[in-house]
């Protein structure tokens, strides 16, 4: 579960019991090293960089939002969930479409730029910043495995969660409200 799901709070909770009640076992490095991997990607710590081209093909960078909290969305045209997901995408989007406070940054890992630019061009009404990442960078610096993937990220450039819900999820919109009335510390 760590090696694809990262820290969450449960692996968390069994890591640090495992530590305290078997901290000395041969396994205990390997899980120790696989938990420092992940270190970098929890809340808290500077989000990596994401870039991408847009359609205009200028290059667009997640810390050019800095001040804003910013919901990414990873996702292929050719991947069926990530698809499905997009009206719900759509629908969050609209909830903070006054809000310049929230970005929303749908970053597409296709290797084909026709096919993702005729896939944004055909949905006007899905909104947001579109970028292709089609070196696929993205999926080394958050150590990610499969898509769709939504990585949830402050208004100081700080990751909030890595492995964020859904759009679809009933708790996004509360998340993102609380993020967007917070400080930047």
């Amino acid at each position: 579960m760590l090696n694809t799901n990262g820290i969450t709070q449960s692996i968390d909770r069994a890591y640090t019991g495992f530590k305290e009640k078997y901290g000395s076992v041969g396994y205990a490095a390997v899980l120790e090293r696989q938990y420092n991997k992940w270190l970098p990607l929890t809340a808290g710590h500077i989000a990596p960089e994401i870039s991408g081209y847009n359609l205009s093909n200028e290059l667009v960078r997640l810390s050019d939002f800095k001040g804003k909290v910013v919901y990414v969305d990873v996702w292929a045209t050719w991947c069926g969930p990530c698809v499905a997901e997009i009206p719900a995408a759509k629908a969050l989007q609209e909830k903070f479409k006054n809000d310049s406070d929230v970005v929303f940054m749908n970053v597409s890992v296709d290797t084909n730029k026709k096919e993702w630019r005729d896939k944004v061009d055909a949905d006007k009404t899905w909104g947001g910043t579109h970028v292709i990442d089609t070196a696929i960078v993205i999926f080394k610096s958050y150590k990610i495995n499969s898509i769709p993937e939504y990585i949830l990220v402050d208004k100081a450039g700080n990751i909030f969660n890595s492995r964020a819900p859904e759009p679809s999820s009933e708790e996004m919109e509360k998340i993102i409200n609380s993020l967007r009335q917070s400080r930047i510390e």
